[in-house]
């Protein structure tokens, strides 16, 4: 062999590797980016499955929730309904009232559906549904009692055809050959007596034990629902730093193009997840597939920013629900006897007053009889919006007390502007015609009886039955009117004297 020859391998190149060298190389680089992309786009996918997921679930259960809210509410105000007519008859022997009692009993105001149709598997819980049942027990056992007291009561005022609901509660033989006196006795014993307070007491104890059970479900769902944003926020920072390690490993020349963009976008997730603000879309940088990336991110963002605006006015929703009378949208009785139990221990011992009303709409029965019910509750809520007007103008508050019965509450409003506003009340009602029908307008009254508070040991049982013996007397006089409890009391002196 000759010595010029040298051999094959020895041959240079140029520093260049090799076509096939290079071609492997580039085999390597769009592997490893395919499996790059199918790594993040089932992560993606399996993030947005989740949020649905856990977004579909809470909607169950706030949907849940609602309805045994509502039922829990409809069922306090049936109740409180039911009581206020038991006992104007127990007071005044008025058989109207009675009357009034069944006629609330069969409007469907009274939630008759079985409980176990408000439960889900994603719905109320234990406890919840324990309170609510428990409640849902009281109140059969008062409507029991209340058609006992209320027969007894028909038989002592002499009705003779009792409806079907009284003539099927059974007396016991003592109670059916009793006089009429002492039935009569039997009854106010129970209706004005310590059982029946205890029991309506242990209903509400109840229904507020389910209310706080509502609410530290809600509390634990929130805590968790923050954690899965966590979590989801955690699994896109992993898949961008899993992208920024495999950009690196491949080509430092592709900086500029793959991890330039993902660590602007990390950072950015990072420092919004840090400052604890709402999520902004990331600016779009890099490669036309980078900016994809940036898309993806920017659509899960979105998602999870969507669940937790969508989460808050939930809750939002739900808290005010919880405070509204569903039909008129003013404050329920819930609400407001408790806003009146911390006002009444802020003013007792003090000289400032607080104006209270009592209205009642007139002949409410015979609208809702003429016109149906659809137009009454119609008239309800036009009567509620009146009164709201005229209320809100001198910074008091309005609730629905049941049927058609409104309790004002004006803190630090003394005679002279409690009188005043029930004159402004009783005209607005009066000259507002109630469309119900195509070509037909009907005018409502209402009477109104008043009570003002001035830092005295009164409870407010004690407040409600001042005003409502004050929207008794109104009634009694011809309806129409304002009676004030004070009046009351200046006549009972002068008939003494």
């Amino acid at each position: 062999m000759s010595d010029e020859t040298e051999p094959v391998s020895t041959v240079k190149t140029g520093g260049k590797l090799p076509q096939k060298a290079r071609r492997h190389r580039l085999l390597i680089l769009m592997v490893s980016m395919s499996l790059l992309a199918a790594v993040f786009i089932s992560m993606t996918i399996s993030t947005r499955k989740m949020t649905h997921d856990a977004l579909y679930v809470h909607q169950e259960v706030t949907e849940s929730r609602l309805r045994s809210l509502t039922f829990a509410n409809q069922l306090m105000d049936a109740s409180d309904s039911l009581t206020a007519q038991l006992w104007r008859f127990g007071a005044t022997g008025e058989v109207s009232y009675g009357f009034s009692f069944l006629d609330r009993l069969n409007e469907g105001h009274f939630p008759r559906e079985d409980l176990d149709e408000l439960y889900t598997p994603e719905g109320l819980f234990g406890d919840e549904l324990y309170y609510l049942k428990q409640a849902k027990q009281i109140s059969n056992q008062l409507m029991e009692k209340e058609l006992w007291a209320l027969r007894l009561l028909f038989e002592a005022e002499g009705v003779e055809t009792l409806p079907p609901e009284v003539a099927s509660v059974q007396l016991s033989h003592k109670e059916q050959v009793a006089s009429k006196a002492e039935k009569e006795r039997l009854a106010r014993s129970y209706i004005f007596g310590d059982q029946y307070a205890r029991r309506k007491t242990e209903l509400k104890q109840s229904i507020r034990s389910f209310q706080e059970s509502q609410r530290n479900m809600i509390r634990m769902e929130q805590m968790q629902s923050d954690g899965k944003g966590e979590r989801y926020l955690d699994l896109n920072m992993m898949m961008g730093i899993l992208i920024i390690s495999w950009l690196l490993i491949l080509q430092i020349a592709m900086y500029l193009l793959l991890i330039r963009p993902v660590s602007h976008y990390s950072e950015t997730l990072l420092q919004q997840s840090e400052e604890g603000k709402d999520y902004a879309p990331l600016d779009l940088q890099g490669s036309h597939e980078m900016k994809n990336l940036g898309l993806a991110f920017n659509n899960v963002l979105t998602q999870l920013q969507e669940a937790k605006v969508l989460l808050q006015r939930q809750n939002e929703e739900l808290t005010v629900l919880s405070k509204t009378d569903h039909l008129t949208k003013v404050l329920n009785r819930l609400a407001m006897e408790n806003y009146m139990e911390t006002l009444l221990e802020e003013y007792r011992g003090t000289d400032w007053p607080i104006g209270i009303i009592m209205l009642d709409l007139d002949h409410f029965k015979s609208f809702n009889d003429a016109y149906g019910h659809p137009a009454g509750d119609d008239a309800l809520r036009h009567v509620a919006d009146i009164l709201s007007s005229l209320v809100d103008q001198k910074g008091g508050l309005i609730s629905r007390m049941g049927g058609e019965e409104f309790f004002i509450l004006l803190p630090g409003q003394g005679e002279v502007e409690v009188g005043l506003l029930a004159d402004e009340l009783l005209v607005a009602v009066r000259e507002t015609k109630i469309v119900v029908g195509p070509s037909t307008k009907k005018n409502l009254t209402v009477s109104i009886g008043s009570y003002v508070y001035r830092g005295g040991n009164e409870t407010l049982k004690m407040l409600y039955t001042y005003a409502d013996k004050a929207l008794y007397a109104a009634k009694k006089q011809g309806r129409n009117r304002h009676v004030t409890y004070a009046s009351l009391q200046e006549k009972g002196k002068s008939d003494r004297t």
